[in-house]
């Protein structure tokens, strides 16, 4: 499988390919962990909009799921595989391999 990623950047419909290919020089990017209250304000000045009437509420929540908990080694291929992801979005993989 991992061959087959460093090949073919399209592989299993794009599912594992690297998010940096997704995103166009000079955008600004939004972490969804940081929650989703900043695009509003974002998309008003850059559109025009200042609707105060806009929301953006959590709907559909996931149930909950057994945790999948990666070895060191599936954490170092990861993390080579995708080390343009993480640094360019700002996440670090190796700080779980201390604990």
């Amino acid at each position: 499988m991992e061959a087959n990623i460093r090949n073919d950047t399209a592989i299993l419909d794009n599912h594992l390919r690297k998010q940096t290919d997704f995103i166009p020089e000079g955008s600004v990017i939004f972490k969804l962990e940081n929650g989703l209250e900043k695009i509003i304000p974002f998309l008003d000045k850059n559109l025009g909009n200042s609707d105060p009437k806009i929301t953006l509420e959590h709907k559909q929540k996931s149930f909950a799921q057994d945790k999948i908990i990666p070895s060191k080694e599936d954490i170092i291929l990861i993390e080579e595989l995708y080390v343009n992801d993480y640094k360019i979005l700002g996440y670090s993989f190796t700080e779980h391999l201390e604990k």
